[in-house]
């Protein structure tokens, strides 16, 4: 009879171990399936967040191209300073996938409405990637974040002024049948916009972040696609002293 007991007892003390374990288990399949949904709800918020920035910077660009006071022509290019400010914000704030396409939508809709040409896409484009992927950098570093806004305004000053008139020569020449300008035309009139939109987007980022209109936090790439970025959820708005 003892003998019955113990077995019995024994058995009893295994099927309650086993129980537990996977009760253990069950909750930890579920606590993990709850937060691969939380940071899908996440991923959503963010997309959703960055989409309706971009077309509030998409528009208020457009809009800008219709006052002279933000458009200004030098030889066959139209400058734009507000462009330029357009694109290191969307580069601080969204990244560089998103600051290119920002400025393609821009460039994009000014041509469709009469209101620039081809040599907006060269000149806006290349500066909001180098602006983007400097902040970007800058944010891996660990740098202050403003020397990020810095590089990001010196990505955009280059980009646009270095880079974007050397590309918008061929442009100007083969596409819009100007062959009076030079190699380095454009490289005064873009150096001049984009400098002076560069300046202007470094002030109104650290105006906004000190009256905590935006949070800053650390950008991060998605590795499966090269245009898509995420906001560090513990970043909180910098105060004043922590510029």
């Amino acid at each position: 009879m003892m003998t019955k007991e113990m077995h019995t007892d024994a058995s009893v003390d295994i099927a309650s171990s086993i129980s537990t374990g996977e009760g253990r288990g069950n909750s930890r399949r579920a606590s993990q399936r709850q937060g691969v949904g939380i940071n899908d709800n996440r991923r959503s918020g963010q997309a959703l967040l960055k989409l309706t920035i971009s077309a509030m910077l998409i528009s208020i660009g457009l809009l800008g191209s219709y006052f002279p006071v933000f458009v200004f022509p030098i030889g066959p290019a139209k400058c734009a300073p507000l462009q330029h400010l357009i694109n290191v914000v969307a580069a601080v704030l969204l990244g560089p996938g998103y600051a290119v396409a920002v400025a393609f939508g821009i460039s994009l809709l000014r041509n469709l409405f009469g209101l620039g040409t081809l040599l907006a896409f060269p000149g806006s484009m290349v500066g909001a990637f180098l602006a983007g992927s400097l902040f970007l950098f800058s944010r891996k570093a660990r740098l202050n974040i403003s020397i990020g806004i810095a590089l990001a305004s010196v990505g955009e000053a280059l980009g646009t002024g270095l880079l974007g008139a050397i590309l918008a020569f061929p442009v100007a020449k083969w596409l819009l049948g100007n062959s009076t300008v030079s190699a380095t035309f454009f490289i005064l009139p873009f150096m001049v916009s984009s400098a002076v939109g560069a300046v202007l987007a470094f002030g109104l980022i650290h105006i906004l972040m000190k009256a905590r209109v935006i949070s800053i936090g650390q950008i991060q790439s998605d590795h499966k696609s090269g245009s898509t970025f995420q906001d560090d959820s513990k970043a909180a708005t910098h105060s004043p002293h922590q510029q």
